[in-house]
């Protein structure tokens, strides 16, 4: 008679079979695996980063025959500690006593009974994580037209497949554009307005919703925000400062830095008006050359925009006399475009909205926190499987406690406006 697993001996499998597997990063993350993840201490309930914001300028010129030279007073360059805020993801999930006991025999039949909900589990909570990456503090899509009915179309500028492609069953809330504003009349007032994704047209850029609302009388306008359940409330946010809003910051603070008075903290942008080109490429590169730029850069679009720029390539030689010998070379892995700075890599991420681009050097930004995506929430010591209450199951958990951190934000760019050929 086969033994019955006990939470002692599925802990230790766990680690046997998937020890190692939080850290795996699935192909397609390309942002989480661009910036690389280190672990940071945390001071009170924030990270704190020394960060560069101005040159030093007690600096002293004199001519070839000045022998006793009064050197100008130091005047220290200017540096400030960058306040970083970790945000948590916390994702579960459940397996019945039987499926455990299944799992006995050790190994072979322990991957046969969990690599279907460990593998789901870790993509499921590296594409919430990718996402916060991208556009935390932002929204997932704003609403075309109204919403009489359940079925919301994304705008265009909005719209990316890879934050709806698998979604159904996720929970969603809607704010007004401002974001002070909860959209929805709650059919049960103590559950809230939530809604449910129970399908998607991918073709059609469309969400069919139901939930615990009243369609008739929910309110939704154009331009409305989506986001997941709980990334917000109407004073607070819940996730990480993700790309889009780092780059996208023009006035106010930046991780607790002014962003006005110091060209070295603040982000570039360049607007364009259609389909994306090369010229495009190289304005945004020269506005974030002219702060010290001399290293590589990466360029994050949405597939639509990298066909484009794959079909532009025909016109490369005439671009390249323009840009003075430059070369662009088309790969699977990504477009690379020789430029004043040297080389930019033009990624494609089914994440990344088609209106946008995000150029930066990956070397001055990376993740920071207390921990990655992880089962061993509480330390290997308490194990990775927990009691249920009132329930005859088991509990996996995932955790991760970080943030997108740039040192030097000021050398990436937010492209704006563009529309797909």
């Amino acid at each position: 008679m086969a033994a019955t697993n006990t939470r002692t001996s599925l802990n230790s499998l766990f680690k046997e079979v998937y020890g190692n597997y939080h850290m795996l990063l699935p192909e397609g993350f390309r942002v989480q695996t661009d910036m690389p993840f280190r672990t940071s201490k945390k001071l009170g309930d924030v990270f704190v980063e020394n960060v560069l914001l101005a040159h030093e300028h007690g600096v002293t010129y004199a001519g070839a025959s000045d022998d006793s030279v009064t050197m100008i007073t130091a005047e220290a360059g200017q540096t400030r500690g960058a306040r970083i805020q970790g945000t948590q993801i916390i994702i579960r999930s459940r397996i019945g006593y039987n499926a455990a006991s299944s799992a006995t025999g050790g190994e072979e039949s322990f991957r046969r009974a969990f690599d279907v909900v460990v593998e789901n589990m870790t993509l499921s909570g590296r594409k919430r994580l990718e996402i916060d990456c991208l556009y935390g503090q932002d929204e997932l899509a704003t609403i075309e037209g109204t919403a009489s009915t359940s079925v919301i179309t994304i705008n265009d500028a909005e719209w990316a497949p890879g934050l709806w492609a698998g979604m159904e069953g996720a929970k969603l809330e809607i704010y007004s554009a401002a974001g002070t504003d909860a959209r929805g009349t709650a059919v049960s007032p103590a559950e809230g307005a939530i809604y449910t994704i129970s399908s998607v047209d991918l073709a059609a850029r469309t969400v069919t919703l139901t939930g615990t609302v009243d369609f008739s009388a929910d309110g939704i306008i154009a331009g409305d925000r989506i986001f997941f359940r709980s990334q917000r409330t109407e004073s607070t946010e819940n996730s990480m400062k993700g790309i889009h809003a780092i780059l996208g910051t023009e006035t106010g603070n930046l991780f607790d830095v002014p962003v006005d008075g110091y060209s070295l903290w603040s982000p570039s942008q360049h607007s364009t008006s259609g389909t994306l080109s090369y010229s495009d490429v190289g304005k945004a590169v020269v506005q974030v050359i002219s702060k010290g730029l001399d290293e590589g850069l990466c360029l994050y679009i949405n597939p639509s925009t990298w066909a484009d720029l794959a079909d532009a390539e025909a016109t490369r030689i005439s671009h390249d006399q323009q840009m003075k010998g430059g070369q662009v070379d088309v790969g699977a892995d990504g477009i690379k475009f020789y430029s004043q700075n040297g080389g930019i890599v033009i990624k494609s991420s089914i994440y990344v909205k088609e209106g946008y681009g995000y150029m930066i050097p990956p070397s001055y930004w990376e993740r920071i926190g207390a921990t990655d995506l992880t089962f061993s929430v509480m330390g290997e010591e308490s194990g990775y499987f927990l009691w249920v209450q009132d329930e005859t199951s088991y509990e996996l958990r995932q955790y991760s406690n970080q943030a997108i951190f740039s040192s030097q934000p000021g050398k990436g760019a937010l492209i704006t406006g563009i529309v797909n050929a």
